[in-house]
């Protein structure tokens, strides 16, 4: 029987939820926002980040990712780590728009979250949809996360290229001169590059001087500088100019003037003459109290400036005294923000241009502080303490006043976690008379006598009813795409038998907090179940609530199948081939996050490796032939291929090489906590020569093939299939399972016959 693959932190005390505070983007306002929320928690308020990207750039950084002085991790902020060390939670979303008559947010493919408080920090655009062939065709500075991800696919084409790539930027303010100069340092003379400036001259916001000597050091490295000159047309590999010819380019970068995000037009909120969120000085809208502005999507009244990290930056601190106060009935405070502020220009060089006012001057000296100060913001969130601040006494008064009611008292959330395989056999076992049967009791083809992934009762000679039952504590904030995972994981016991889903009931745990707060979880939760029912062609017919510590999702799944038709653990046939569907790690990147120890990447992966459904998966393995199958959940690789191996009295060889690991599972430091009860299986298990032990993966020693052999024993939530096959139908099975989605499916190993003392499972 599969089930919950992981074990759940314990949390620390903390004051009941009563409201819900949405931070939308993660820019650097929010990141700074919730590192200041990690030291000093807010009581009573949840706070949830909701971001397109787990790892958000800093913006100061981007050009030395670019002329690759800086690596991936140097220059970006984990936020899904971020959010673990504040106590916060994180939703990897986009936003569509804002609804203030409803007060939620809408967000794109996904049910809307609502919200009590609200902060917008999506950052501005490149205004791009004026020029034909540009919103098509052209490569936008933001956002940032969209540029580096062109980028890359620039590097990788520039091989490719039969001459010299051509490259062209536009726009030339400091963004769009720090990019020539990076790519320049990075491809050299591979690449023409041209840089388009509208202007009569560059940085027009600057003394003219440090145009003068950028424009200078533009000539000196041959990037070709069109000045007082626009783009009037973009096509795949050519741009138009409006006082020249066309001129190549593979690729062309979009670095003008910001524009407004196209989801403010929707929001109702009043926007200043630029098109951006009007706020006070308080960084509240003028349209609503509850929502405020930060960054570069705001424009505050009476003090409009720059759109500039600098600025962003400095209302953090503003920002999270005055939601504090919104939430608590405080005093608020005002954002005052500086009319100059120092900027440093890279020039990919060991050098930087530096202006403020009219004070200009280049220096390696310079470039010396750039990197200082860039470092040092990054290693701001990177040294946050293991475990959030404890929320101090909040005033009466408020929002949270009047949302919580009368005082209520603490209460510490719980734990829940899979039994170890050989407790849940001892306590499980069937006894030998299960009891009297009645005339019309179904027959009962599986039951607890036969150790599979579900139980299989026959009402006639047609059809069979397959049942199984998975209960998950929640793994991830996101309590929408929990919902999801819940059943996809359910029902992989289903299609593992080669049964066809039919309906599902729900248990929802909702984590105690006010009713309203409640509601909001529940429905949730609610819409990733009836999301991911459907694309099963299931129906939900019945369920149960209740109140409890933490979230969780029990999912009783039903599917049908034909007699004589189902897959078992137990029909393995020598000389059959193993095939393993989705990659390993769930448990220690899981168990390794919630201590901060891992990166927010990494987890997407993983995330997206649970939320996809073995339903055409299945399909595959039985149009190959499969002679048994499982799905790889709860008691992790070795554990389940035990399981097969013994009921069907053959021995399996596992290629340890062939095996395929989701990113950062050999490098996550901390094991699951069934990683122990899992490791009972390594006593069925022989291991060839050389490959010695396997390494204590909680502290992240032992060599590779170590660290391989101890995530055997790893437990996988809504994990693969593994199934054989006849031997010379795998190469096309692993082909076609490529082609429909699962691009990690392989074959890991074989079978052989069975000996009287052989170990049932062989690691090579």
């Amino acid at each position: 029987m599969g089930g919950c693959a992981l074990g759940y932190e314990v949390k620390q005390t903390t004051t009941l939820d009563v409201g819900d505070l949405l931070l939308v983007g993660g820019g650097h306002t929010h990141a700074l926002f919730l590192r200041r929320l990690a030291m000093h928690p807010i009581p009573g308020l949840r706070v949830t980040l909701i971001s397109d990207v787990s790892h958000a750039p800093y913006s100061g950084m981007v050009h030395g990712i670019i002329s690759n002085r800086y690596r991936f991790d140097d220059g970006h902020i984990d936020l899904r780590r971020l959010c673990t060390m504040a106590g916060a939670h994180f939703v990897q979303a986009r936003l569509a728009s804002v609804d203030r008559a409803e007060r939620h947010i809408l967000l794109k493919e996904r049910p809307p979250i609502p919200f009590d408080l609200l902060s917008l920090n999506t950052g501005s655009v490149p205004a791009i949809a004026d020029v034909p062939g540009a919103a098509e065709h052209a490569i936008p500075a933001k956002p940032i996360a969209a540029l580096l991800a062109g980028w890359d696919k620039v590097v990788a084409n520039l091989d490719k290229a039969p001459q010299q790539y051509a490259i062209t930027i536009v726009g030339g303010g400091p963004g769009g001169v720090e990019m020539a100069l990076a790519m320049h340092a990075r491809l050299g003379p591979k690449a023409v590059i041209h840089l388009i400036q509208r202007e009569p001259r560059l940085l027009p916001d600057h003394p003219p001087s440090a145009g003068r000597r950028l424009a200078a050091l533009l000539a000196q490295r041959d990037i070709k500088l069109h000045t007082d000159t626009t783009i009037v047309q973009v096509e795949p590999t050519t741009v138009k100019l409006d006082h020249g010819p066309w001129i190549p380019s593979n690729a062309t970068f979009w670095v003008t003037h910001a524009a407004p995000p196209a989801w403010i037009d929707a929001s109702g909120l009043a926007r200043d003459e630029a098109g951006f969120v009007r706020v006070g000085a308080t960084l509240q809208t003028v349209t609503d109290d509850r929502i405020f502005a930060v960054g570069d999507v705001a424009g505050i009244d009476a003090a409009p400036r720059a759109k500039s990290g600098v600025h962003a930056v400095r209302q953090a601190p503003v920002l999270y005294a005055n939601l504090r106060a919104a939430w608590e009935g405080t005093a608020m405070k005002k954002h005052r923000p500086q009319r100059h502020c120092l900027s440093l220009i890279s020039t990919a060089d060991g050098s930087a241009l530096g202006s403020r006012g009219r004070w200009v001057a280049a220096s390696p000296l310079l470039w010396r502080a750039k990197d200082f100060i860039d470092r040092r913001f990054i290693h701001r969130f990177a040294a946050l303490s293991e475990h959030p601040g404890v929320p101090g006494p909040s005033p009466p008064g408020g929002l949270w006043q009047s949302l919580a009611g009368p005082p209520r008292v603490t209460r510490c959330l719980g734990c829940g976690a899979k039994l170890p395989s050989r407790l849940l056999r001892d306590v499980l076992r069937a006894p030998a008379d299960t009891g009297a049967h009645h005339e019309h009791q179904p027959t009962i083809d599986l039951g607890l006598d036969r150790w599979e992934d579900g139980a299989a009762l026959r009402f006639n000679d047609d059809a069979l009813l397959i049942q199984s039952v998975d209960h998950l504590p929640a793994l991830i904030d996101d309590l929408y795409l929990f919902g999801r995972i819940a059943v996809v994981h359910a029902f992989s016991d289903i299609l593992a038998m080669g049964g066809s889903p039919h309906s599902a009931l729900a248990t929802i745990v909702v984590p105690t907090a006010t009713t309203s707060i409640m509601t909001r979880r529940f429905e949730q939760m609610m819409h990733g179940v009836r999301d991911a029912l459907k694309a099963l062609d299931a129906t939900l017919i019945a369920g149960h609530s209740i109140e409890g510590e933490t979230a969780a999702i029990g999912i009783t799944a039903n599917g049908t199948a034909v007699p004589g038709t189902l897959l078992t653990k137990g029909g393995m046939q020598p000389d059959d081939a193993l095939i393993l569907t989705k990659p390993l790690g769930i448990g220690v990147l899981f168990a390794s996050a919630m201590q901060g120890r891992t990166r927010g990447r990494w987890i997407d992966t993983a995330i997206d490796a649970m939320l996809r459904s073995n339903a055409s998966a299945a399909q595959i393995l039985r149009q190959h032939g499969a002679t048994a199958c499982t799905d790889v959940t709860g008691f992790g690789l070795a554990g389940h291929l035990l399981e097969m191996a013994e009921a069907s009295r053959c021995v399996a060889l596992l290629e340890l090489g062939d095996i395929p690991w989701l990113p950062g599972a050999l490098d996550a430091p901390v094991r699951s906590s069934l990683f122990e009860g899992n490791r009972d299986a390594a006593t069925h298990m022989q291991m060839a020569a050389g490959l010695g032990g396997f390494a204590d993966h909680s502290d992240d020693q032992g060599t590779a093939p170590q660290r391989a052999l101890a995530l055997l024993f790893d437990p996988q939530t809504s994990g693969g299939l593994l199934a054989t096959v006849p031997a010379n139908r795998s190469p096309a099975c692993v082909t076609a399972l490529h082609a429909a989605g699962d691009e990690q499916a392989a074959c890991i190993g074989f079978v052989r016959k069975g000996e009287a003392d052989a170990k049932p499972i062989e690691v090579q």
